[in-house]
């Protein structure tokens, strides 16, 4: 892989970022420029995507693309649609548990011992018998 590899890919992602935040502007495609720039920026990030796959294995690609992607939608978010991230996206990895019917969610820290208590042996996700 050379730096030619990883500057496609970096463009891919820029491209599907930049189609995904247009994608948003154009309100359910109703508004005609950023429909049509959304579709040209996915278009073009489908393009780079299949270069960088010439040389690159597709389960690092994605990896990267998806990473490097999430952090970009998140900064973008953040700075220019003044969005803020919402409790359970602020919260602790160590503090999401499972309930007893399968269902991820947020735990407290008394529900923490809780689910501990009656799961001592698997953590926070049981052991279906």
């Amino acid at each position: 892989m050379t730096i030619t590899t990883y500057g496609l890919l970096l463009a891919g992602i820029v491209c599907e970022t930049l189609g995904s935040s247009f994608l948003e502007k154009s309100e359910g495609l109703s508004r005609v420029f950023p429909a049509v720039l959304s579709l040209c920026f996915h278009a073009a990030a489908f393009v780079l995507g299949s270069h960088v796959l010439k040389t690159m294995p597709v389960g690092i690609m994605y990896a990267v693309w998806c990473g490097v992607g999430i952090m970009l939608m998140g900064g973008i978010g953040y700075v220019i649609n003044r969005q803020i991230l919402d409790a359970p996206a602020r919260s602790r990895p160590d503090r999401h548990g499972v309930d007893s019917g399968g269902h991820c969610r947020d735990l407290s820290v008394f529900e923490e011992r809780r689910v501990l208590k009656r799961f001592p042996d698997s953590g926070f996700f049981p052991t279906l018998y």
